[in-house]
């Protein structure tokens, strides 16, 4: 049961960085009468703290060990 939830959290972090960027900061740049510059800030830091929470997710899981950059032996990966 704990997986499917994670599964949920998950679904909906790709959720709120698919489709809630686009159609919120669109309203809200048309809304205050801001251009396109307007609408690329904010996309950008709406994308920037949806990547800060998902990094506190998996701290907060202790899964971050899954964005480490894994050390290769160059024995391991050319062996017959």
């Amino acid at each position: 049961m704990k997986k499917l939830g994670d599964l949920g959290v998950f679904i909906l972090l790709v959720f709120l960085s698919v489709y809630l960027p686009e159609l919120g900061i669109m309203h809200l740049t048309k809304f205050l009468g801001w251009g396109i510059d307007g609408y690329s800030i904010f996309l950008t830091v709406e994308v920037i703290a949806i990547l800060l929470l998902f990094i506190y997710w998996l701290k907060k899981k202790e899964m971050l060990y899954i964005l480490k950059k894994r050390v290769q032996r160059s024995q391991d990966s050319f062996t017959l």
